[in-house]
């Protein structure tokens, strides 16, 4: 028979204990012909025999000690239980702590994307304004060149700087805005 504890003994190391299953009855084996079949005909005898074998003592030994255990986890889990409550209350404040902050964090994200947006659109419009601005001056020296109104040397050496002005802004508009130049 089981010795009583052997499944808390076995459970606290992390496994429970199985008793083998015998290959043969001995207790079977050395009964006559007569009381077997005693014991094919009358189930009360065969029920008390039963209970009487060794492997079966076993595991009603096996079983009561299981019994005794999970009520004594089960009394010292519900000894736990207003700890539990608490953890569990505490758990879900901090669980809606960390739900608003990350709103919070969200809605200044957003903010935050909205202001940069807000001055990436003004950047991009004073540089295409600084493109148009170029361009138009770099056309009234030239204009001006053709009417007559401004000497070569002076063309030559002002106009050189505000087309390549020009072109570099322009450049750099296309690049922003993703097209090709």
């Amino acid at each position: 028979p089981a010795r009583p504890g052997l499944w808390r003994q076995a459970s606290e190391k992390g496994h429970t204990p199985i008793p083998t299953i015998p290959s043969r009855f001995d207790e079977l084996q050395e009964m006559t012909e007569a009381q077997l079949e005693r014991l094919l005909k009358d189930d009360v005898a065969l029920r008390a025999h039963m209970m009487s074998m060794p492997a079966v003592e076993s595991m009603r030994a096996l079983r009561d000690d299981m019994r005794v255990s999970n009520k004594d986890a089960a009394m010292a889990n519900l000894g736990r239980e207003e700890e539990m409550q608490t953890l569990h209350a505490e758990v879900l404040a901090l669980h809606n702590m960390l739900r608003e902050a990350y709103r919070d964090y969200d809605d200044r994200v957003r903010q935050l994307m909205q202001e940069h947006a807000t001055e990436d659109a003004a950047v991009f419009a004073k540089l295409r304004n600084a493109v148009a601005d170029a361009e138009r001056e770099s056309e009234e020296l030239a204009q001006s060149f053709v009417d007559g109104d401004t000497d070569p040397a002076t063309f030559i050496r002002e106009f050189i700087p505000k087309r390549e002005l020009y072109h570099a802004r322009r450049a750099k508009l296309c690049k922003v805005s993703g097209r090709s130049v």
